[in-house]
């Protein structure tokens, strides 16, 4: 390893030469066990651990962008920039996997990039005083986020994914700049729970139309669907219909069971081509299968009180009746009952828990042929207590899961 004064590697020194030269600043070893800067020492510095740079404090510097090359610094858990000149931060940022704080507070940032969704240590970030005015939807997969601070930027929306940050717990948010809707944000007072419930009514989902070969054209299904599509809000990313989206897939078989469990609601078009169809009612187990909901548009010649509905616990409160003489009103109508039924219930709800199911299946199955009982014998004994703790509900799925794996390494 060549020789350099902070006793890293070629390309960890590296980047810090680059840093140097861009702040023009020195920055130095940090050896003492916080790294903090006090107002008494210089705010800029690095720790290193066992030849690793840990943490990198870049503070209060005229520095105005990151070069790409800090994607280097994987070892990096804590990185502080606040208080510089900032404009834009490269998307290598993401490669920095290990980073679990991260303070941007006191920039002139107007975005964020796209791959901070990399970040999936991240515990805390600030950003604090800067000139956002957007964050990137990515964000939603920063899983372990607990602390986000936000305040004094020009923020006018939050990304409809934001619900997903299932560990955060401390949020702060300006009380000005938001715009249309959004304008209500400040009126549930930061609680995390209110504003992750207005984002959830607002993330888009995928749909799938559900609908016999024969009320393809009656039914004016592809206008349907690039309604639902095309309108402004975007709540609704995709619509699926076979005759559009199949040909990746190849048969429409495959195409249902690869689609159908992607989406929170399935259109069926009520009529009596569908009772007669394999295929819809194909579509339409695999939907109970997967907790997705179903929405009815009622076709000619059907009523409400439908054994197809009323086994299925639809009515015209959940879905409405099909018309083509007012076609567009009856597009409008139904965007509406679909954007309504998703804010009212959670589609999202139960999906989750059910893959995991499926994936127990599939795993208790592995378990059971006879190469892998060959291939697993000499952890017989750990897998059948396994096996029994989850039979007899001790442990939940994620930790059957976490323990399976763990037996296979």
């Amino acid at each position: 390893m060549k020789k350099n004064k902070w006793e890293v590697s070629s390309d960890e020194a590296a980047v810090l030469e680059e840093l140097e030269e861009l702040s023009k600043r020195e920055i130095d070893v940090k050896r003492g066990k916080v790294f903090y800067w006090t107002g008494k020492s210089k705010p800029r510095g690095c720790k290193v651990k066992k030849g690793k740079i840990i943490a990198l404090r870049i503070s209060y510097t005229p520095l105005e962008h990151i070069p790409e090359s800090i994607g280097n610094l994987i070892h990096l858990e804590k990185l502080y920039l606040n208080g510089n000149a900032l404009q834009s931060l490269p998307e290598t940022l993401g490669n920095l996997t290990s980073l679990t704080e991260l303070d941007l507070a006191n920039n002139n940032l107007e975005t964020l990039p796209n791959s901070i969704g990399n970040l999936k240590a991240l515990k805390k970030l600030n950003i604090n005083a800067n000139n956002l005015r957007s964050l990137p939807e990515t964000i939603s997969n920063c899983q372990s986020l607990e602390f986000l601070s936000a305040t004094t930027n020009r923020l006018r929306n939050l990304p409809a994914p934001f619900w997903r940050l299932k560990n955060l717990n401390t949020l702060r948010l300006s009380s000005y700049g938001w715009e249309g809707d959004w304008m209500e944000i400040p009126s549930l007072n930061n609680s995390i729970l209110k504003i992750k419930e207005f984002c959830r009514q607002r993330d888009a989902i995928r749909v799938f139309i559900s609908h016999a070969a024969e009320d393809y054209e009656p039914y004016r299904i592809a206008e349907i669907a690039q309604f639902l599509e095309d309108q402004p809000e975007r709540e609704i990313y995709k619509a699926y219909f076979f005759e559009r989206d199949m040909e990746e897939e190849g048969n429409i078989e495959d195409f249902m069971v690869y689609i159908i469990p992607t989406c929170q609601i399935l259109i069926i078009i009520a009529t009596e081509n569908l009772k007669n169809s394999p295929a819809c009612q194909q579509e339409i187990d695999l939907a109970q299968k997967y907790g997705v909901k179903i929405i009815p548009i009622l076709g000619l010649g059907l009523e409400w009180e439908d054994p197809l509905l009323s086994e299925l616990g639809l009515d015209e409160e959940v879905g409405i009746r099909y018309s083509d003489l007012e076609f567009k009103k009856f597009c409008t109508d139904f965007y509406k009952k679909v954007i309504k039924y998703k804010k009212a219930k959670n589609v999202f709800e139960g999906k989750f828990e059910q893959q995991i199911s499926k994936l127990i299946r599939i795993f208790k199955n592995l378990i059971q042929t006879v190469n892998n009982q060959e291939k697993l014998k000499s952890n017989s004994p750990q897998l059948e207590l396994l096996i029994k703790e989850y039979e007899d509900e001790s442990i939940s799925d994620i930790q059957y899961l976490d323990r399976f794996m763990s037996l296979l390494k």
